[in-house]
């Protein structure tokens, strides 16, 4: 229901958050501008060295693990800034800019809760637009052991608007080949097949075949509470949104015609022509107001990167006529990941993994089969940065969604300038997912690959910066956004 602040993120193509450079077809240039230094509690320094490491939990967090000592040494006290500029291209959006800015109060550390927490609350802000009218502008908080007890509570309010959304259909239409409306060709590379769907004939382009523009104003509101020692965490919440969706046949869009750039009108589109069969719920948008329920057993020694644990998660998010939404339906995923620092004395290396499985049922709307609901937030369909990396955005779905990831993530370096921390990491990655049509169907066979390796910043430890370059059977792309993609 509530997407990740830090993880989801888009390529342009994609629902955003994740709107910083990805899956362009002009490689995207993001810089880091640091603050100004920001005085550091020195791993060395009398505080540090004189308070107890752990100290004492409260009771309500006495069964969830501290994160190591070589980290908590190295975490610092009170407030500090991180933020980036977003820079990105995409031929369907234009060139975008903006600037995501982040404010995190880590506390004192003599507070017996610091080294159990992340950060004692942030807050983040985001504008980012492109030439081509795409906005994802957002202001989040987030306060996990809210006012020093057992709740953690999350706002989030955002404004999101994307004018070249993907839409590859539904089910087994969605997992086959790319195919020209026109011509009937079949294409295994994905930029071949926009590169021909973009060409100009008889005055009409298809080039926006596959994507339709939504507007999406959004409020999450989302309560935690912590039972069995802090390991067991139930959530609740509520999300409030409405959704306009633009199909773009008939519109003046960019296309090309004998290799130059030109605008011409788009022809039917795949959304239009299934919307109009009838095949579809959601194509007039609507308010889709939606509640939010959610356990999470949570082992993880550091939320934001961790280096040990493991979390046991099941989530459901439903709407309908007693919410204000315009479809009666629900979301359900069950989530397992874990992590393991398998030689913590020779080199800091995590190993990483995920397995997912998701379901919806009822009158589910189009754009919401493009999402996956998460506990903490929702991960977007199969395809792109935070799922199967190497495949476009949402490029498979289905009511029914099943995902493995696995990473090693290995930090080469740690260091300290401008009185800030750094810690540089490679990580190697291979992603697995496919969608079906009903539960019945579920197998183990004819799995999406993709694979590739990643170049990762962790910024004061709770900030990751994160670049990774996927490959697929149908081409290659590059993600720049924030958070490890799980």
């Amino acid at each position: 229901m509530q997407r990740s602040a830090l993880a989801d993120e888009p390529a342009v193509e994609t629902p955003p958050p994740s709107v910083t450079a990805a899956e362009s077809t002009v490689p995207a240039v993001t810089t880091t501008v640091a603050p100004a230094p920001i005085a550091v509690e020195s791993p060395t320094s009398a505080a540090a060295s004189t308070v107890a490491y752990p100290p004492p939990a409260p009771a309500y967090a006495s069964e969830r693990p501290a994160m190591t000592e070589d980290d908590w040494r190295k975490k610092a006290e009170g407030a500090y800034y991180t933020g980036l500029p977003l820079v990105n291209s995409d031929p369907d959006t234009g060139v975008g800019y903006g600037l995501r800015l982040f404010r995190f109060d880590n506390g004192v550390r003599t507070n017996e809760l610091f080294p159990y927490r992340a950060f004692e609350n942030r807050i983040f802000a985001q504008y980012f637009a492109t030439t081509g009218g795409l906005q994802y502008h957002m202001i989040s908080f987030d306060a996990p052991f809210f006012q020093d007890g057992p709740h953690r509570l999350k706002v989030d309010a955002a404004f999101d608007k994307n004018t070249a959304a993907n839409w590859f259909g539904t089910g087994d239409g969605s997992r086959g080949s790319l195919i020209d409306p026109r011509s009937g060709k079949s294409y295994g590379a994905v930029n071949d097949y926009l590169d021909a769907i973009r060409e100009v004939q008889g005055g009409r382009t298809y080039a926006f075949y596959n994507k339709y523009e939504i507007t999406r104003p959004t409020l999450n509101v989302n309560w935690e509470e912590l039972f069995a020692g802090g390991r067991l965490r139930v959530i609740g919440g509520v999300m409030v949104q409405h959704v306009t969706v633009k199909d773009s046949e008939g519109t003046t869009v960019a296309a090309k015609q004998g290799g130059n750039d030109v605008d011409a009108t788009q022809g039917s589109t795949l959304l239009g022509e299934q919307c109009a069969k009838g095949g579809l719920r959601g194509c007039g948008g609507g308010f889709n107001n939606l509640i939010k329920v959610a356990v999470s057993y949570d082992m993880r020694d550091f939320e934001p990167d961790p280096n040990s644990g493991y979390v046991l998660e099941g989530s459901t998010q439903f709407g309908g006529t007693a919410t204000g939404s315009a479809d009666n339906y629900v979301h359900g995923t069950v989530q397992a990941r874990g992590f393991w620092r398998p030689f913590p004395e020779v080199t800091d290396l995590v190993f990483a993994g995920r397995v997912l499985y998701a379901a919806a049922g009822g009158d589910v709307p189009f754009y919401a089969l493009t999402t996956m609901t998460l506990p903490d937030g929702e991960t977007d369909g199969l395809g792109g940065r935070t799922t199967i990396r190497g495949y476009k955005q949402s490029r498979f779905v289905g009511r029914i969604a099943a995902l493995a990831n696995a990473e090693l993530r290995w930090t080469f370096v740690d260091f300290r300038a401008i009185g800030q921390r750094f810690g540089l990491m490679l990580v190697p990655f291979v992603d697995a997912g496919r969608t079906f049509d009903r539960i019945a169907d579920s197998s183990l066979a004819d799995y999406k690959i993709g694979a590739g390796a990643g170049f990762r910043i962790a910024w004061n430890q709770a900030t990751i910066i994160n670049a990774d370059y996927g490959r697929s059977a149908e081409g290659s792309a590059l993600y720049i956004n924030f958070g490890h993609p799980f």
